[in-house]
């Protein structure tokens, strides 16, 4: 617990604000194809960078999404962020499948990441 305490209280030092990811959705789960659009949701202490890799159960990489900066975000003052990733259009390019979903998120040298899995039907 020292170590967590000591580490981000470093952080904090050295970059102002600690950057995080909180509560990391990807779905509906499961998504329906022609229906569903694949949304994102989370959480982020700060502005950032994002990059998204779509990847089926075999590892074959299907999509990589990337963004510079937070602005694709509709953004409330709590820092959340919600926005449609796939369209029902691109979605419609994916067979139905699980889906992996690996987010990237970079700021103030700091890089998280998280994952999450989509069942397409």
């Amino acid at each position: 617990m020292k170590h967590l305490l000591l580490l981000i209280v470093t952080s904090y030092l050295l970059y102002g604000t600690a950057f995080d990811i909180e509560v990391f959705k990807a779905g509906p789960n499961p998504l329906v194809q022609q229906k569903d659009g694949l949304i994102i949701n989370y959480t982020a202490s700060i502005p950032h960078q994002s990059d998204y890799y779509i990847y089926n159960v075999t590892g074959q990489r299907l999509k990589r999404i990337s963004f510079e900066n937070s602005s694709h975000c509709n953004t409330t003052s709590a820092g959340e962020c919600n926005f449609e990733l796939l369209n029902t259009i691109e979605m419609q390019q994916l067979h139905k499948q699980l889906i992996v979903i690996i987010a990237v998120f970079k700021a103030n040298n700091q890089t998280i990441k998280k994952k999450r899995y989509v069942i397409i039907k």
